[in-house]
C-alpha cells in the first residue's frame, strides 16, 4: 500500500512517541518511495509538536511543517 502512493506525502511522527513506535516508519516501502517525506524529530511524543512563535508562524509547530511543505511541492517528480 505506501508502495504504491504517487502523490507528495508527509509523515510526521516524533521519535519518543509513547503510543507509535518510532520504528514502524524504518520501512523500505517508505524509505524508497521518493513521493514520501518522512520528518522524525526527536522529541514531540504523542501530540507535543509545539514551538515558541516565529516570524510567520505561529506555536504549532506540525501544521507549520505541513503548510511549508504543501507550499514547497512544485509537482515535478
Amino acid at each position: 500500500m505506501l508502495a504504491g502512493i504517487e502523490v507528495p506525502t508527509l509523515i510526521i511522527t516524533a521519535q519518543d512517541d509513547p503510543f507509535i513506535p518510532y520504528s514502524m516508519f524504518n520501512t523500505q516501502a517508505i524509505m524508497s518511495n521518493s513521493w514520501i517525506r518522512l520528518w522524525t524529530p526527536d522529541h514531540g511524543g504523542h501530540c507535543g509538536f509545539i514551538q515558541r512563535p516565529r516570524v510567520g508562524e505561529d506555536v504549532y509547530w506540525a501544521e507549520n511543517r505541513l503548510v511549508e511543505f504543501i507550499v514547497n511541492q512544485d509537482g515535478a517528480r
